[in-house]
């Protein structure tokens, strides 16, 4: 058996309200991820789930915070009905129907 290989690194971002991306835009545990970190410990994000409305993810604020994970690609799920119907992911679907 050969070396372990890390995997991808994916977050998972709900960011429901304007108030929320402030907290979000001081997260300093999340620095390490950014695409111009200069730290040796550096870790490249490769994918990132926004659970966040379109009102949000299309603030300024938003876009610059998005920005800071270099090529991460970015699947935005958000809070519209329309994820509700046609549900991004298949456990989403099974909860909405126990509940």
């Amino acid at each position: 058996m050969g070396p372990s290989v890390p995997g991808p690194i994916v977050l998972l971002v709900d960011c429901p309200t304007e108030a929320h991306v402030l907290e979000l835009l001081s997260v300093e545990s999340l620095s390490s991820y950014f695409a111009d970190c200069s730290q040796e410990c550096a870790k490249t994000v490769n994918c990132i789930m926004h659970l966040t409305p379109t009102s949000v993810t299309a603030t300024p604020n938003y876009l610059k915070w998005m920005k800071r994970f270099g090529s991460a690609q970015h699947i935005m799920a958000g809070h519209e009905m329309k994820n509700v119907e046609i549900p991004i992911l298949k456990s989403s679907a099974r909860n909405s129907i126990t509940t």
